[in-house]
Order: structure tokens, then C-alpha cells, then sequence
């Protein structure tokens, strides 16, 4: 019989006892076992203490090398004064005590050609002129003579012309009964100017005649037109439009001229109107009394002036108004202005005098070195009530704390830096 072989055993039932045992011992405390394994800090949680470690060392370093920008906006002042200067050709550099700058020849020829208006006006007529037929036919027969400047007038318009000249009309003759008429074809001319009394065909009565048994039995008649009357207004150049030409063409050559030298002139020089002189020729053709619309005239002008750098009288400006600062008040030399004032030129000398209205803007500086050390340590509070109590020179202020967490100046005054700004306002 085969023999079984079991290597699985059922587990005993425990008894009571043990379990009471094993209870007693789960209510004791566990005592350590000296060669179970230590349980390892997560890789995580020690990157991240190692980083708050180096951040926190961060902060305190950037804290210590905190530092600060203080911009100041000054409260600014204007300082004008006059001062006298000559400019010179021959001069090489700038004379400071004497106030004399180096000058320079500019020179310039423009010619023109303008036309101008005539002015004057001639009042021109004409009275209009043609020849009539005189007839009569006057019984008894026998002839008429008018007297010069008699006067007819015509059916058409109601015209008044005169003959220039006597006027014989033959007597009118019987043929079969009939009276035919005598005549005679006379010039006549209206009695005044104008397009009025230009007419076509018309009958006409002799005014003179009325009352006089002539009256009806001579009369006159024209066949063809009668033309050539007219008023009209003719422009005519006067002596004052050539006057006038003459002086309008020096003055308007003279600035175009003064205005292309301007253009040539090196932004870097300064020309002034007064120190230019000019020379000019101009003709205008005999046209007086003509019956012309306008006419023309031509020449040049030649102009001549004395110029200087503009650099050089800057300085010599400067210069100027620096003498009559104080110790603490500073120039703002961007806000220069000047004026020239009554320049004289004398061009064969090669010089020109001239006054200056000097304008700058000014402001009285502060003693950075003793600022910082008052305001070193200081809430941006403090440093703003202490500055526009200490300094009324201040007119606006702009702190800039660096890094961005810090709220208080260095204690170091040497991280504070305190600049002027005069000119371009406050840090945004």
C-alpha cells in the first residue's frame, strides 16, 4: 500500500490562551526592533525645503542690496537779460570779456521778371455817322438852303443828328403833272456818343422846320445803316503804375532773393533780416500813356550779408548768464531764447553790433550728499513730507524702490541715487 505524503498542514486552532496572550501583547506598547530597516524622507518634500531654503537666503541677500532712484523736478525760474555783441569777420575765435564773435560774408543775385497791372483809365466814344437823302418838295418850287448843324431826327429811336456842313437842296421840278421831288445825299452825325444812335434805315424831320410851311415838304431818308457810335472805358498805364512797379519789383526781388540765400545759409549760421543791404537795377519800358491792360519790368538784385554761428552767440550767451547765477542755481541750457535787437551793419568793415534778449530757465539745485544721509532709511512717506518741508526748490518727486517688496530707503546712502529732471518730468 502506498504510503501518502502531505507537506500542507492545516492550521491548529488556537486556544484561548494563546488569544488572550496575543490580546495582552497588542495592549503593551510595541518595543522597537533593533535591526528593522528606517523609513526614507520622499525625494519630493526634500526638494522642496531645499528650495524655500535657497529662496528665503535670496531675499535676505536682495534685501541687503536694496536700493533706490529719486528723481527730483525743480521748481523752475526765468533769468533774461540784454546783452551787446559784434559780430566780425576778421575775428578767429570767441572774445569772451569783449563780446565779439567771429562773422561771415553770404551774398546773393536773383533776377526777375514781373508783370504789372495799369491802373490809369481813358473814358473813349464815338458818335455814330452815315448819309441821309434831303428831299423838297416845296410849292412853289424853289430850293432850300439849311444852315450848318441843322438838326434831323429820326423815326427810328427818336435820334437827333446833325449835318456838319450847309446843305442846298434844288427846288423840285413838274414832269406829267407830278412834282418830283429836288435832293441831295448829305453826311450826317449823331448829336452824342454811344450805341444808341446806331440805326438802321430810318425817315426823318427837320426839328428846326416846326411851325414853318417847310416843315412837311422837306424831309430826309436814310437806306443804309448808320454805325459807329460807342463809349468804352480803356485802361492806360500812369505815371504812379510805373512808380509803383518799380518799388513793388525791388521789394518782391529783394525777398526772393533774402529767402534762397536763407535756403543756402547752413542751419548752423545765423543771417538776421537788417544785417542784409541790397543793390538793384530795374527797367520798365517806356509805356506811358499807352492804351495797355499791363506791362512788364526786369532787373536783379544783388543782396549782401553778414552772418554768424549759431553755436558762437549760444556760447557767448551762456556765458553771459552764468555771471549772474548764484552758487546753488543751475542753467537749463535747452531752454535758450533769443532776440535780436537793433542790428547794425557796417559791411565795408566787415562788422555787425546787435543786442540780445537773453531768456533761460533756471533752477536752484540741492546737495545730494547731505539728501541722501537725511533721507537714508526712510518710509517713501517720510521722505516726501521731509523733502517738501526741508526744500521748497522741489516741486515734484518720483521714488523708485528696488527689488519691488522693499518700502524703505538703504540705510546706505551710497544705493541712493538722486537725480535733477528739469526738462522731462517725473519717471512713470
Amino acid at each position: 500500500m502506498t504510503k501518502k505524503i502531505i507537506d500542507i498542514y492545516p492550521p491548529e486552532p488556537k486556544s484561548s490562551d494563546s488569544v488572550s496572550e496575543n490580546k495582552e501583547q497588542s495592549s503593551k506598547p510595541s518595543i522597537p526592533v533593533k535591526n528593522k530597516k528606517k523609513r526614507k524622507i520622499p525625494a519630493v518634500f526634500a526638494g522642496f525645503v531645499l528650495i524655500l531654503i535657497v529662496f528665503s537666503i535670496a531675499i535676505v541677500f536682495l534685501t541687503t542690496q536694496a536700493s533706490m532712484a529719486l528723481e527730483i523736478q525743480p521748481v523752475k525760474e526765468i533769468l533774461r537779460l540784454e546783452e551787446s555783441f559784434e559780430a566780425r569777420v576778421s575775428q578767429e575765435e570767441i572774445d569772451f570779456e569783449k563780446k565779439i564773435i567771429p562773422g561771415r560774408f553770404f551774398e546773393k543775385e536773383i533776377q526777375i521778371k514781373e508783370q504789372f497791372k495799369s491802373t490809369g483809365v481813358l473814358e473813349k466814344s464815338g458818335r455814330a455817322e452815315g448819309m441821309i437823302k434831303v428831299y423838297n418838295t416845296h410849292t412853289p418850287i424853289t430850293p432850300v438852303t439849311l444852315r450848318a448843324q441843322t438838326r434831323f431826327l429820326s423815326s427810328e429811336g427818336s435820334k437827333i443828328f446833325k449835318a456838319p456842313a450847309k446843305i442846298y437842296i434844288p427846288s423840285a421840278r413838274i414832269e406829267n403833272g407830278k412834282v418830283i421831288p429836288g435832293s441831295v445825299e448829305i453826311k450826317v452825325i449823331a448829336q452824342e456818343a454811344g450805341e444808341n444812335y446806331n440805326i438802321g434805315p430810318s425817315n426823318f424831320s427837320i426839328p428846326g422846320l416846326s411851325g414853318n410851311a417847310l416843315y412837311y415838304s422837306i424831309y430826309a431818308e436814310s437806306e443804309s445803316l448808320i454805325t459807329g457810335g460807342f463809349k468804352e472805358e480803356v485802361s492806360v498805364v500812369t505815371e504812379k503804375d510805373i512808380e509803383n512797379a518799380k518799388d513793388l519789383f525791388v521789394e518782391k526781388a529783394f525777398e526772393e532773393a533774402k529767402v534762397s540765400l536763407k535756403n543756402e545759409v547752413s542751419e548752423f549760421f545765423v543771417l538776421l533780416d537788417d544785417s542784409i543791404i541790397k543793390l538793384e537795377e530795374i527797367d520798365c519800358p517806356e509805356v506811358l500813356d499807352m492804351e495797355i491792360n499791363s506791362f512788364f519790368c526786369e532787373g536783379y538784385v544783388k543782396i549782401n550779408g553778414l552772418g554768424f554761428k549759431k553755436l558762437d552767440i549760444e556760447e557767448l550767451s551762456k556765458f553771459s548768464a552764468n555771471l549772474l547765477l548764484s552758487p546753488t542755481q543751475v542753467l537749463i541750457e535747452e531752454t535758450l531764447e533769443l532776440k535780436y535787437l537793433r542790428p547794425e551793419v557796417i559791411m565795408e568793415k566787415g562788422k555787425l553790433f546787435a543786442s540780445l534778449d537773453i531768456g533761460f530757465e533756471t533752477y536752484k539745485d540741492v546737495l545730494v550728499e547731505v539728501l541722501r544721509d537725511e533721507i537714508r532709511g526712510k518710509s517713501r512717506e517720510e521722505i516726501e513730507s521731509f523733502i517738501y518741508d526741508n526744500y521748497p526748490q522741489v516741486n515734484g518727486l518720483n521714488m523708485k524702490f528696488s527689488p519691488f517688496w522693499v518700502s524703505k530707503a538703504p540705510k546706505d546712502s551710497q544705493k541712493i541715487d538722486i537725480e535733477m529732471i528739469p526738462l522731462y518730468g517725473l519717471l512713470e
